[in-house]
């Protein structure tokens, strides 16, 4: 009886060395600045609240504004590195960069031991594919690969580390414990034939907690002058602002279209688009804005009354398969903005039940036609899109909902080491 109760005991503690529980670490890698991918942020914030710490490693390449609960440590490469910079140093430069953050992750894992390795993008996943063939079999952690974007192959530069990563993700898909990405459809563009691991869609909601603060807008259309439309995001071409420039300045119900730009925007396509308003006399109702903090955003959504979200599908995976991963759809019902998409059916197919989206071609009346149908009860739309991102659209109760799945995973049977 006495033997029996010991290898019970033994089973019990070699289960739980690998469940989820209070005093896990978990380290969360992006090798790009996790200030600028909204989804890397809540999860790490979303694990903070469940595990003992949460390890986040990734580059600096913007100013922080962020405040991290206190059991998440930072870990932000080259303080002194920003995006202008890496786009004219050397290609030897950058391997070497990719060579520092590799031993930085990895001396992490070695001294954190960590339940899993949470990889959100290409590259770190590539650098944890480096690492794992060192480890010890003791503190290999689970391997866990979160894409949240699919980067088009002809924009890789030839032998850059982007490029070799391409080159091996074949390879290391072989030793991913859990694949997730934003949008079921996105499958197909990741060697998952033969994938023996788990797969979880984990969309691009916004966190509530990062909404609360936002003000009552103003409504429509007692009490405003203009309607106000807002694209927040990078800015590029993919987007219809060319066509939206044709309907600035026009009138619905007695209000001119006036259009917002926050984001990073190409300096070419910024002239364009300033030299196309001004030649149209519309110049007055367009304002680009420089790209500000994700935590500063809010107040500027909330203040506009439409959110454009047209994003033409064309080749690229990321925007013809967009409608769960483009964060800024549901960051406008966020701040209760009903929302003009592209008449495309992969986004009718998620977004076209509710009220307060409507899908447009690129067509100046179409557009038009979109915009004031947005209008007919306003409030309501507005009112609706809060309350459906409160109850469904937002990170926290998908989160949940993978929390429990992942309690399942209790150990590393089934997963192919």
């Amino acid at each position: 009886m006495y033997h029996y109760i010991a290898i019970q005991r033994i089973l019990g503690n070699y289960i739980n060395l690998y469940m989820i529980n209070k005093e896990s670490t978990i380290i969360i890698a992006i090798y790009n600045d996790p200030e600028g991918y909204p989804p890397t942020l809540n999860m790490a914030i979303s694990f903070a609240s469940r595990v003992k710490q949460v390890i986040l490693i990734g580059r600096h390449l913007k100013s922080s504004f962020f405040e991290y609960p206190e059991n998440i440590k930072v870990l932000r490469l080259h303080p002194e590195i920003y995006q202008d910079d890496l786009n004219i140093i050397s290609k030897w430069q950058k391997i070497v960069y990719f060579r520092q953050f590799v031993d930085l992750l990895k001396k992490e894992i070695i001294d954190n031991e960590p339940l899993y390795v949470i990889c959100h993008d290409m590259l770190a996943a590539f650098a944890y594919w480096i690492i794992e063939k060192t480890l010890n079999k003791e503190v290999k952690p689970l391997f866990w690969y979160h894409n949240h974007d699919v980067i088009h192959k002809n924009t890789m530069p030839s032998f850059s580390v982007l490029w070799l990563a391409n080159k091996f993700e074949k390879y290391f898909f072989n030793k991913i414990h859990i694949f997730s990405l934003p949008v079921e459809e996105r499958k197909m563009y990741f060697p998952l034939k033969n994938y023996k691991g788990k797969i979880f869609v984990i969309p691009n909601y916004p966190m509530v907690k990062n909404t609360l603060q936002i003000r009552q807008i103003k409504k429509l259309p007692k009490d405003v002058n203009a309607v106000k439309l807002i694209f927040q995001g990078a800015v590029g071409k993919s987007h219809a602002f060319s066509e939206i420039i044709n309907v600035l300045g026009k009138k619905l119900d007695g209000m001119p279209i006036e259009l917002t730009l926050v984001g990073p925007i190409d300096k070419e396509l910024k002239n364009q688009l300033q030299s196309k308003a001004k030649q149209l006399g519309v110049n007055k109702y367009l304002k680009i804005l420089k790209a500000v903090p994700y935590t500063q955003l809010f107040e500027i959504t909330q203040s506009h009354h439409i959110g454009l979200a047209i994003l033409i599908p064309g080749e690229r995976a990321i925007y013809k398969y967009g409608a769960t991963s483009s964060n800024k759809i549901y960051e406008y019902a966020a701040a209760g903005l009903p929302v003009v998409l592209y008449d495309a059916k992969h986004y009718k197919k998620y977004l076209e039940k509710y009220e307060w989206t409507t899908f447009v071609t690129l067509a100046q009346d179409s557009i038009l036609a979109g915009i004031k149908a947005l209008l007919v009860d306003y409030n309501s739309k507005s009112q609706k899109a809060i309350e459906d991102f409160n109850q469904k659209l937002n990170y926290q109760s998908n989160f949940d909902l993978l929390w429990d799945k992942l309690n399942l995973l209790e150990d590393k049977n089934g997963f192919k080491k």
